[in-house]
């Protein structure tokens, strides 16, 4: 185990059981090599590419162009009004089931 490894999981130690168990599914996800890699709609893909090659570059958004984006997606009338828990519906985990 890596130093790295170690040092995250002992932060993990400290967190709720629920958050503990939110982290190891999302761990136990990432780390199966045998599912499936999730399809990518091919008209999405060329954004998808670059995406990825920005990442690379390390060319993120500003904080300034994330708060713009919440301000704006704050002002988008409610289309359904219920909870996100009653459309989506999570696991025990609290994850989308």
């Amino acid at each position: 185990m890596t130093k790295l490894l170690e040092k995250a999981l002992a932060i993990v130690r400290g967190l709720p059981p629920a958050e503990q168990d939110e982290i190891a599914q999302a761990m136990l996800s990432l780390a199966d090599r045998e599912a499936e890699a999730e399809e990518i709609d091919p008209t999405h893909l060329p954004d998808v590419l670059e995406s990825l090659a920005q990442a690379r570059r390390r060319e993120f958004a500003t904080d300034a162009e994330v708060e713009a984006l919440f301000d704006r997606l704050a002002q988008l009338p409610v289309l359904d009004p219920r909870e996100p828990d009653e459309i989506i519906g999570y696991n025990e985990h609290g994850l989308p089931s």
